[in-house]
């Protein structure tokens, strides 16, 4: 039987957490927002739905920018799963849909991989395709935004200047500045947090000094395409083991 929360400071959002939860919002006496990222609720749980209409940068209620990017594609400017520019959000294995938050004690591993437990991801023979089965950008967002390809990492790499911060806006995140080099768009910025990756087992490495994210491109029966960034000024397109867990940036395809 549903359960009706009788507060009329928590609203519904229309993000996805897992099987089971959806993430709501709270707005707090003192005026502050909890973060989204941070809340999640039971599906049954009534709450009371507040309605809005995209903004011009906005897609099915996230934001995006446009670098002026040669193949027109707009960044989401945060990660699925986050709230802000620096949130980490959920860590995904390759192709699944199921994320989890640093700390839940989730096994990645080939074998939790191999079993489904997160998704389909190892039914895959070939890149991703944009369905909320295997993408989690189409899972936890919906409409048009889909899991950026290494192509459009590497288009990323070739056409911004990266700078990379240690207290990005005095958040205390580090991660790496993207700030375009296209004529017209040197005033537009996308930061990416460094929120490293989950190797093996529940630990995560490198948080804080790389930026580890997968693309939705495959590459063999063990390892897909990835991008990784860090705090030395390298940047590369690799390829790692699929059932690691890595952060997701989103994208739209450009008109």
């Amino acid at each position: 039987m549903p359960v009706i929360n009788s507060s009329t400071n928590e609203y519904w959002s229309s993000s996805y957490y897992d099987a089971e939860n959806a993430y709501y919002l709270r707005l707090n006496a003192d005026s502050t927002i909890n973060p989204q990222g941070a809340l999640s609720l039971t599906r049954n749980i009534i709450l009371p739905i507040r309605p809005v209409i995209d903004g011009p940068n906005y897609h099915e209620g996230h934001e995006f920018i446009n670098l002026g990017l040669p193949s027109g594609t707009l960044w989401a400017t945060m990660n699925i799963g986050a709230s802000t520019p620096e949130e980490y959000g959920p860590y995904f294995s390759w192709g699944n849909t199921i994320g989890y938050a640093p700390g839940s004690g989730h096994n990645f591993s080939s074998a939790t991989y191999n079993a489904k437990t997160d998704g389909k991801g190892v039914e895959l023979t070939g890149n991703i395709p944009t369905t909320s089965v295997y993408d989690a950008a189409v899972k936890y967002w919906g409409g048009n935004w889909r899991m950026p390809t290494d192509a459009e990492w590497q288009e990323l790499i070739n056409n911004c200047t990266a700078a990379w911060q240690d207290n990005y806006n005095g958040t205390g995140v580090s991660g790496n500045l993207y700030t375009s080099n296209r004529t017209g768009y040197t005033d537009k910025s996308m930061f990416v947090p460094a929120g490293g990756r989950i190797n093996d087992g529940s630990y995560t490495a490198y948080r804080g000094i790389y930026c580890s994210y997968w693309s939705s491109t495959y590459y063999n029966t063990d390892y897909s395409r990835e991008f990784d960034a860090t705090s030395s000024g390298d940047q590369w397109l690799g390829m790692d083991h699929k059932y690691r867990g890595m952060n997701i940036r989103a994208v739209l395809t450009g008109q």
